[in-house]
């Protein structure tokens, strides 16, 4: 089954693509608000994506067995706008969900698409890397379970909502707490950028 069963002709969508361990009874589908989850599907590039990416990175891509997934109808399919930076958000927000309810380690970086299905055709207009997770030290590939992709979910409504919050002194303490774990989080370095910190942040 390719990206096509699950991405509909009209829609434009974002999703975070990783190569994870994960249980074999895992159920693909909605799990969230606007939110989606799907495993063991692979999800094809457009070829001149293949080739501005390389080798190399393709077949990373290419091996991608768990896909977080937000998508929406659009009428501007093929222009990158406020549509893809607002699906981009919501599904960063999916990713750092796991990043809390889990620690997972991907066998490469997780890639981040945006772009949308034309009749046949599956477009990409935007590609982004993430930092590759900090493998946990006694467990270096944990598998991830269905509970823990449905936490993560969670987190993420919750991290969506944040903006519309009325919090005293507004929201700048959370976003920075989810920063810095993020950071923590990244192999790169502590402090690097959360994903949800690197997308659209949604309305203020």
């Amino acid at each position: 089954m390719s990206a096509k069963n699950w991405i509909s002709d009209g829609e434009k969508y974002a999703l975070v693509g990783l190569s994870l361990k994960v249980e074999d009874s895992l159920k693909a589908g909605s799990i969230g608000r606007n939110l989606w989850l799907f495993t063991d599907h692979s999800f094809e590039l457009p070829n001149h994506w293949r080739e501005w990416l390389g080798t190399i990175r393709s077949e990373e891509l290419q091996s991608c067995n768990v896909f977080l997934l937000s998508k929406a109808v659009s009428s501007n399919l093929d222009v990158l706008d406020e549509e893809n930076q607002r699906l981009q958000y919501l599904a960063s927000a999916f990713y750092t969900g796991l990043l809390f309810a889990s620690r997972f380690a991907p066998a490469h970086r997780p890639v981040a698409l945006t772009g949308s299905r034309r009749g046949d055709i599956l477009d990409v207009r935007q590609q982004k890397d993430f930092e590759t997770p900090v493998p946990c030290t006694f467990r270096f590939y944990p598998e991830v379970f269905a509970a823990d992709f449905i936490h993560a979910a969670r987190l993420a409504e919750a991290i969506i909502d944040i903006p519309a919050a009325s919090i005293t002194g507004g929201h700048w303490r959370l976003f920075r707490a989810l920063h810095v774990h993020g950071g923590s989080c990244s192999t790169r370095h502590a402090g690097a950028p959360a994903p949800i910190l690197s997308m659209h942040r949604g309305p203020d």
